[in-house]
């Protein structure tokens, strides 16, 4: 009785010892009905009510301001609550294992460790979160996003797309998932083929491209 006993607690311990990660719900952030003042009839509208809280975007005059450019916390923010990812841990998550200039108590940090945990933020060290975020760049977490979602798979399409004039200045690590979202309809340029890839991303654009982002999941797991 006593070796039965002890082979199921040895089992046990194998087990949860594979368990990615730990007991922790981590939060999300604080969803708040959307009035801004800015955004009546705007081309994004749509995208901006439904990803895009008021408790983190909204200014003192409850504005979007929706041409400024989106800093990687908020990009990671706005992210986090199109997927709906809810990751139950088992000890209390910890943002330093990722990223040395992240706090715990930012109220992007727990987001930000769930993206870096499934993979969606694919790089370690510094993350930057003032920092503006590239087009480029954009894309490449966009297609993490989506591939994550699909299981980690992308449908092949092999129509040879329109090759962006600016096509140099895109990250060659970012350049194939660039051309991905094209293919896929989840990127356009900014007119007369140019893609501009350095330029930042503006709020508008991230919500429109969280948009785009959940109805891609929602056809290709048909």
């Amino acid at each position: 009785m006593k070796k039965t006993i002890l082979s199921l607690i040895l089992i046990l311990t194998l087990v949860f010892a594979f368990i990615p990660s730990y007991a922790q719900t981590t939060p999300a952030s604080v969803a708040m009905p959307n009035a801004y003042t800015d955004i009546k009839d705007y081309w994004a509208e749509k995208a901006i009510v439904s990803y895009a809280d008021q408790s983190v975007f909204a200014d003192k005059d409850g504005k979007f301001n929706p041409a400024q450019s989106i800093t990687r916390a908020e990009f990671v923010l706005m992210l986090h609550k199109a997927l709906g990812i809810s990751i139950q841990y088992f000890k209390a998550v910890d943002i330093k294992e990722y990223f040395s200039d992240v706090e715990n108590g930012s109220l992007y940090a727990y987001p930000l460790y769930d993206l870096a945990t499934i993979g969606i933020i694919d790089y370690r060290g510094t993350f930057r979160p003032n920092d503006t975020l590239p087009r480029d760049e954009m894309v490449h977490i966009i297609i993490n996003a989506l591939k994550s979602e699909l299981g980690g798979t992308l449908p092949v399409n092999n129509k040879m797309p329109i090759i962006f004039r600016d096509d140099r200045q895109i990250a060659d690590a970012f350049k194939n998932d660039v051309y991905r979202g094209l293919l896929l309809s989840l990127v356009y340029g900014r007119g007369n083929t140019i893609f501009d890839p350095k330029t930042a991303t503006t709020r508008a654009e991230a919500a429109v491209m969280m948009l785009r982002l959940v109805d891609a999941v929602k056809v290709l797991k048909k």
